[in-house]
């Protein structure tokens, strides 16, 4: 096995086996969402003859489950563009159509009202609650050993011994372990 030591890593190939959901792409469709949405209200104010531009007091937030999430300045700017949303919905299908954006959902600047998961019917039971958790601290594991992170001594030298805890600490953490991991059940 390599050693963290000897030979690193690139630190990108560590980030995207820890965060496994972080995806280029969605990164990619974010940036061009944020620049469509611009261009959209640009397009529709100069078409209007608008003195001021809704995108101006308007920002992307979210899009989850086909609802785009905008954020506004004032509850105004809510019912002006609510007023394009037809226009807006099909300008953004035309530029993007691979986001499948079906509606909008408005909140105003200050607030941390947000998207929830609409539609999660399924919900897993206390077993299967706690498969889950074990099976991510072992995956967590796995990545740990796999970079020779776990319980390593990066700045010892190699002639240091490992050091071993006295047996009531490693009990209490054992302890804390077990507590962690069985606490979700109550």
């Amino acid at each position: 096995m390599k050693s963290f030591i000897d030979e690193p890593f690139k630190f990108s190939q560590i980030v995207n086996e820890i965060f496994p959901n972080l995806r280029i792409a969605d990164m990619e469709n974010s940036v061009k969402m944020l620049d469509t949405w611009k261009t959209i209200l640009t397009s529709i104010n100069s078409r209007h003859c608008n003195t001021v531009n809704m995108a101006d007091h308007s920002r992307v937030v979210d899009l989850k489950n086909g609802v785009l999430l905008v954020e506004v300045d004032h509850p105004g700017w809510i019912q002006m563009i609510q007023l394009h949303k037809k226009r807006i919905l099909y300008l953004i299908h035309q530029k993007l159509p691979s986001l499948s954006v079906n509606t909008l959902a408005f909140r105003v600047k200050g607030s941390n009202a947000g998207l929830c998961d609409v539609g999660v019917l399924y919900q897993p039971s206390e077993e299967q609650r706690m498969d889950s958790l074990k099976n991510r601290i072992d995956a967590e594991d796995k990545l740990l050993e796999k970079y020779n992170l776990k319980n390593s001594k990066i700045n010892e030298s190699k002639d240091d011994k490992k050091s071993v805890l006295p047996p009531e600490l490693q009990k209490k953490f054992d302890e804390l372990k077990n507590d962690m991991l069985t606490n979700s059940k109550k």
